[in-house]
């Protein structure tokens, strides 16, 4: 039995799979686990449970009938997903079949693999996941990134917020005489004329401070920022005795 312990580095090419007819052929296609094997260990008192052995023998089969077995031994954190059941095992196994398909396109091209007519009994397979299934994560993954990459390039060319006019807040007696330090945080969002508007006070100081703070920042003034940059954050406002 071979034993690999690779992760998913990339996301499958799905331009090409998602061109393809949803024939009966589609339909057939997609992993299954062949075999499960899970070993759970006993300790002496006092000594630590080793975690317990996962090995998966899966099987994969694509919409022209080619098919691809391979067999892994779970790391600990990986046998855990599957012990958990449901969608943990159920994402686990995705996991390791986009990572199969990747194998089994490049076998194919290589003509490694000959055709076949491979397909996968629905009613018998076990961990049985469609081709239309696993191509829908990969593309929502997909999409994901390109999200992620989309905010990361915003959030690289929006610089902080820049007060361009700035009121200190004023202390109130009580807060004084009682030497009441601390800071008052205020979610706020910055208009088009760079004008302050409070939208809640996240974090309370009491002593009547709280409402100065929000008078003071209500006067203060910021630079514009770009349409596509975020115009809500949080300030905070401190008093200090010293």
């Amino acid at each position: 039995m071979s034993v690999n312990n690779r992760r998913v580095l990339g996301l499958w090419p799905v331009i090409g799979l998602f061109l393809i007819a949803a024939g009966p052929a589609f339909a057939q296609a997609g992993g299954e686990v062949i075999d499960a094997k899970v070993t759970h260990f006993e300790s002496s008192i006092g000594a630590p449970t080793p975690p317990d052995e996962v090995k998966l023998r899966l099987r994969v089969v694509d919409e022209r009938g080619h098919d691809f077995t391979w067999d892994y031994e779970l790391n600990e954190s990986d046998a855990k997903r599957w012990l958990a059941e449901g969608e943990e095992r159920r994402l686990l196994l995705i996991d390791h079949y986009i990572s199969m398909f990747q194998q089994l396109d490049a076998d194919v091209a290589r003509g490694k693999i000959a055709p076949a007519d491979a397909k996968i009994d629905q009613k018998k397979a076990q961990g049985y996941i469609t081709l239309a299934d696993i191509a829908a994560v990969v593309k929502s993954r997909a999409a994901a990134k390109a999200d992620a990459g989309a905010a990361k390039s915003i959030a690289k060319k929006c610089n902080p917020p820049q007060v361009i006019r700035r009121v200190e807040p004023k202390y109130t007696n009580e807060a004084r005489k009682a030497r009441y330090q601390g800071i008052v945080t205020l979610e706020v969002i910055v208009l088009a004329d760079g004008s302050v508007d409070i939208l809640r006070i996240a974090r309370r100081l009491g002593f009547g401070l709280d409402e100065n703070a929000v008078a003071a920042v209500k006067q203060w003034k910021f630079a514009p920022r770009p349409e596509d940059c975020p115009k809500a954050f949080t300030v905070d406002v401190t008093f200090s005795l010293r």
